[in-house]
């Protein structure tokens, strides 16, 4: 099995303000960085995984997160495959 490209993913995502509290005019969205496996890639997400395992089991991801493709601010390939 060929390994999977890594990549670095900065993506902005939304703040929730929890219990009481007074609106910050200033505040913005939280800008977030993950770094994972590729395992998807498509019009409408990125797909990505903290781990993979290379054909020892029928399920190679682990722990994959869906990033929407509007969210994304940039994306770079860290390995490639």
């Amino acid at each position: 099995m060929t390994k999977p490209k890594v990549v670095r993913v900065t993506w902005r995502d939304s703040t929730a303000l929890h219990g009481w509290t007074d609106y910050d005019k200033e505040r913005r969205a939280a800008v977030l960085e993950s770094v994972g496996f590729l395992v998807a890639e498509n019009d409408d997400h990125v797909a990505i995984a903290s781990s993979h395992d290379d054909g020892l089991t029928n399920e190679p991801w682990c722990q994959i997160t869906i990033i929407p493709a509007e969210a994304i601010v940039k994306k770079r390939v860290v390995r490639d495959a």
